[in-house]
């Protein structure tokens, strides 16, 4: 993923993540755009190092406007070809993909989020998304160095 200031990362927590909130601080009725993400590991593996969308809600007032109470995708109910879809002045596209080995995953794409006029929040906006990358707590491996004695 590339955020808004050019950051280059990976999400490797599985979970729900935000990807976009606009206007970056505002209450649940004032959103206008919101793109929820739910990662998984590969095939519900635990610890897993490959993750994938699996499911994302697009809702907000722009949402609203196209569809009562927004969209959601699932990648296990992979849809034909999705044209690029404007909400207000972001433009968003959801594409379906599938690994070697049959898992089925979403891929999510935007444009245009520097134009919107509000400040954009979300880990593609400008929130911290340092978390994002870095594995569960549970998952991540260490190595204890011990020094032996002769």
């Amino acid at each position: 993923m590339r955020n808004m200031l050019g950051q280059s990362f990976d999400i490797a927590r599985t979970g729900e993540h935000v990807l976009i909130n606009i206007p970056q601080k505002c209450g649940p009725d004032e959103i206008l755009l919101r793109v929820g993400a739910e990662v998984r590991s590969d095939r519900h593996a635990h610890c897993a190092t490959d993750m994938y969308i699996k499911a994302l809600n697009i809702t907000g007032a722009w949402a609203n406007k196209q569809q009562t109470n927004g969209f959601r995708y699932l990648a296990s109910h992979r849809d034909q070809r999705q044209p690029w879809r404007w909400f207000g002045k972001v433009e968003l596209k959801v594409a379906w993909g599938r690994t070697r080995d049959g898992e089925n995953y979403l891929n999510f794409y935007v444009r245009h989020l520097s134009n919107v006029g509000h400040a954009v929040g979300g880990i593609l906006g400008i929130d911290d998304h340092s978390e994002a990358p870095s594995p569960d707590e549970m998952c991540k491996r260490s190595l204890t160095l011990a020094e032996y004695a002769d």
